[in-house]
């Protein structure tokens, strides 16, 4: 068995048994989100924000950028996309209007954005090598009471738009816009968040990545726990042909922190790198939002 596939089943079984019960973590997550909504002008938590100084990829796609390290003197500065970096996202959502058509339905914004910066790659003045960007704007309604089901409860449901992109020039571009359903639902001491997408279609000269639904697939599954000290979660990317998970786990480091551990195989994690396959490991640290608090 390879060293990275040792590290995501270890990882996946030092996650699961460190899940603790924690009956009000519904409420507690619901308090302080109505909480957070009720103050103005307020940036709330979307996706994790994170900052993983070591990054290591063990499978490093440098097929891609041959345009660059193959030009003449650009030959001499090494490899474009080493295996060690820096690795970050920054992701917030904002409310817009609340209760609209006066509904139990708010509209918001957010913007999340995912960068790997080359920090340790002096030979090509420590470039930023890949961000992802995900603006999206959707209708969140809130479900009170939740709808209960088998023990699981129906928290919210989001409708919305999603552009995903990479802000490429078109030899490295990869981009596609997504009209997406994504719920919560809440089951003992964890959350299951699946999402389904439809991709809006785009002209032929315009698509330099007709196949993304081949590794990206229609639609994704994560799977958390609310344990206040041990937080782990699963990303399981439902590609119709390929497929990748991403693993992570956090442990409290101060009253806003938290030591950070993750890990992606498989594929369709990042855009300029849908199609390789990724081994990567790394550690940082991690904000805390309302859900591990």
């Amino acid at each position: 068995m390879k060293p990275v596939q040792r590290t995501l089943i270890s990882l996946l079984l030092a996650s699961v048994s460190s899940l603790t019960p924690a009956s009000d973590s519904l409420e507690r997550i619901s308090k302080e989100y109505e909480t957070l909504l009720s103050k103005p002008f307020v940036l709330l938590p979307h996706l994790d924000n994170y900052l993983i100084p070591v990054s290591y990829n063990n499978t490093p796609n440098e097929e891609v950028y041959d345009f660059l390290t193959e030009q003449g003197e650009l030959s001499e500065r090494g490899a474009y996309n080493k295996k060690v970096e820096v690795e970050f996202q920054i992701s917030f959502s904002v409310v817009i209007a609340k209760n609209i058509f006066s509904s139990s339905v708010d509209l918001l914004g957010a913007y999340t954005q995912q960068s790997w910066w080359q920090l340790y790659n002096s030979g090509w003045s420590r470039q930023f090598r890949e961000s992802n960007y995900s603006p999206e704007l959707f209708a969140r309604h809130l479900l009170s009471p939740p709808p209960t089901l088998f023990g699981t409860k129906a928290v919210l449901v989001d409708y919305g738009y999603m552009h995903h992109s990479n802000g490429q020039v078109q030899e490295l571009s990869r981009s596609w816009d997504r009209l997406f359903i994504r719920s919560t639902l809440h089951y003992a001491d964890i959350l299951l968040t699946p999402s389904i997408w439809y991709r809006i279609p785009e002209g032929d000269s315009e698509d330099f990545n007709p196949d993304i639904t081949d590794y990206l697939g229609y639609g994704e599954l994560v799977i958390s726990n609310l344990s206040e000290k041990n937080n782990w979660r699963m990303k399981l990317i439902t590609g119709t042909k390929k497929q990748g998970i991403e693993l992570s786990y956090s442990y409290p480091m101060t009253k806003y922190m938290r030591y950070f551990l993750k890990v992606n195989y498989g594929y369709g994690h990042l855009l300029i790198d849908y199609k390789p396959k990724t081994e990567r490991i790394g550690i940082g640290v991690v904000l805390t939002s309302w859900s591990n608090m």
